[in-house]
C-alpha cells in the first residue's frame, strides 16, 4: 500500500485477535483498545463477530491499528480489513484455555503470532455433558501454543481478576497493552491506556479504581510471565502436596476413598442418608472384590504398577454416583432455588447488599420428564399420551419463573419437594 512519499510501501497493519466469553467485556475491551489508539493518532478500525451461546463457542473482536500516525500520512487513509485472516494475526488474546485453543486449532495462530491467554478453564457443554471425565487435556493445548506462537504469555487472568474485584477484559487489555509495547511495533503508551479507562467509566469512581487495578496486574503478568510448561486440569501449577496427606500417601486407595466419600456425599445431597447408605452399600461389595483381587500374586515381569490398584472401585464410585443423582426436574429446581446460587449471581453482577437482583429462569419441561417424576401406573398413561399425540414438551413455548420474585422461588421449592417422592416414582 502506498499512502505517502514518507510511509514505506510495506508498511502493514498490526492485526489484534481478541477471544472472550458472553459477559465478560470483550466489547468494552475492544473499545478501549480503539480509543487508546485513536488518542495516540493511529488509523484504527474493529468489528466483532457473534459467538454462540451455551460455551459452545466466543464472541471474538477484531481490531487493525495502522502504525503510522494519521499526521504523517499525507491527508491519506489505509484500507483496512474487516475480518481476520489465518496467518496474518500479529496479537492473539484470549480470557480462557480453551477458547484460546479453538484459534490455534483453527490457524489464527503462527509464528509471527504473540500469543496470550489465561489458562483457567470455563468448561464447555460436552465436558460438561460427559458421565466421566470430560475435560480437554489443558497440557496438551499449552503444548500446541507454545510450539505454534512465536511468543507466548500464559497466566491466570481469572485470579488476577478476583484479586482486582474487576472483571477479567481489564486484566486482559493490561496484559495486551504490556505485549504490544515490549513488540517494539509502534507506540501504545500505558498512561494513554488507563486515561482511557478512566474517561469510560462514566464518573464511577469506584469501578475506575477496580478496572485499573485489573490493568496494572495483567500489564505487570505481561511484562514478567515465563512459559508455562505443564498445568493440571484444575488449571492450577503441580504441586508435589496432595488432598490428605504428603505425595508419598497419594496412593490409590487413598483416591478411591476420596471419591467413595464425594459419592457418599452426592447422594445423600441428592435425597437423603438412606439413598447414600445404599450407594455405601453397593459400593461395598465392588471394594470387597477389589481388595480381593490385589491378594493375588503378581507376576513381576508384567511390569506391575502399585498406582494401578484398586482402580475399579475408584472408577466404580465415580460412575455409580452419577448414576444414582440423575438430573431430574426436582433436582433443577432445587439447585435453581438454592440461596447460595443467589448469592453466587449477586457477587457475579457486583450488586451491593441494597441492590436488588431479578433471576428469570427458563423451563421447557417434556412430557418424558413429568412421566420421571410419577408412580409407574401415571407415568405409563403420561407416555401413551405424549405418543398418540406426538408430544415432546408440556409447554411449546416453554415458561418463564422469575425466581427472585416469592411466587417464583414457592414454585420452584415446590418442584424441589417432588425429590422425597423419588424412591416411588416410574424413573
Amino acid at each position: 500500500m502506498s499512502v505517502g512519499h514518507s510511509v514505506d510501501k510495506h508498511t502493514r497493519p498490526i492485526c489484534i485477535l481478541i477471544s472472550a466469553l458472553g459477559g465478560e467485556g470483550g466489547g468494552v475491551l475492544k473499545d478501549w483498545v480503539v480509543a487508546t489508539a485513536h488518542a495516540v493518532g493511529y488509523p484504527v478500525q474493529a468489528t466483532s463477530i457473534p459467538g454462540v451461546a451455551q460455551r459452545t463457542g466466543a464472541t471474538t473482536y477484531y481490531v487493525e491499528i495502522f502504525p503510522v500516525k494519521r499526521d504523517a500520512l499525507g491527508g491519506r487513509i489505509p484500507v483496512l480489513c474487516l475480518s481476520p485472516t489465518a496467518g496474518q494475526i500479529d496479537f492473539f488474546i484470549g480470557s480462557e484455555l480453551m477458547e484460546a485453543a479453538r484459534q490455534v486449532q483453527a490457524g489464527m495462530v503462527t509464528k509471527r503470532t504473540t500469543f496470550i491467554a489465561s489458562i483457567h478453564r470455563v468448561y464447555t457443554t460436552a465436558e460438561k455433558m460427559a458421565m466421566g471425565d470430560g475435560r480437554f487435556d489443558s497440557d496438551k493445548a499449552i503444548d500446541a501454543m507454545h510450539a505454534v506462537a512465536k511468543r507466548a504469555i500464559l497466566f491466570n487472568m481469572e485470579a488476577e481478576t478476583q484479586k482486582a474485584g474487576t472483571v477479567i477484559s481489564a486484566v486482559m487489555f493490561g496484559a495486551l497493552a504490556a505485549a504490544l509495547n515490549e513488540a517494539l511495533m509502534f507506540t501504545f503508551p500505558r498512561a494513554t491506556a488507563e486515561a482511557v479507562i478512566k474517561a469510560g467509566g462514566k464518573g464511577n469512581a469506584k469501578a475506575n479504581e477496580a478496572s485499573l487495578r485489573g490493568f496494572a496486574a495483567g500489564y505487570t503478568q505481561a511484562g514478567s510471565a515465563t512459559a508455562l510448561t505443564a498445568i493440571t486440569k484444575n488449571g492450577i501449577n503441580e504441586s508435589s502436596e496432595t488432598i490428605g496427606g504428603s505425595a508419598s500417601q497419594a496412593n490409590e486407595p487413598l483416591q478411591a476413598a476420596q471419591a467413595i466419600a464425594l459419592g457418599e456425599a452426592r447422594c445423600a445431597d441428592f435425597l437423603d442418608a438412606g439413598y447414600a447408605a445404599l450407594y455405601t452399600s453397593r459400593i461395598d461389595a465392588v471394594r470387597a472384590r477389589d481388595a480381593a483381587s490385589l491378594d493375588i500374586k503378581r507376576d513381576p515381569a508384567r511390569d506391575f504398577k502399585p498406582d494401578l490398584q484398586h482402580d475399579l472401585t475408584r472408577e466404580t464410585a465415580r460412575y455409580l454416583a452419577l448414576w444414582m443423582c440423575y438430573e431430574d426436574v426436582a433436582r433443577v429446581a432445587d439447585l435453581k432455588s438454592r440461596l447460595d446460587r443467589f448469592d453466587h449471581i449477586r457477587n457475579e453482577a457486583a450488586a451491593s447488599t441494597d441492590q436488588p437482583i431479578s433471576v428469570i429462569d427458563f423451563f421447557k419441561p417434556g412430557y418424558g420428564e413429568v412421566a420421571d417424576q410419577l408412580p409407574p401406573a401415571l407415568a405409563n398413561v403420561v407416555r401413551a399420551y405424549a405418543k398418540k399425540r406426538g408430544k415432546v414438551a408440556i409447554f411449546e413455548n416453554g415458561i418463564h419463573v422469575e425466581s427472585t420474585s416469592f411466587s417464583g422461588y414457592v414454585k420452584l421449592r415446590m418442584l424441589a419437594f417432588m425429590a422425597r417422592f423419588r424412591r416411588r416414582s416410574s424413573r
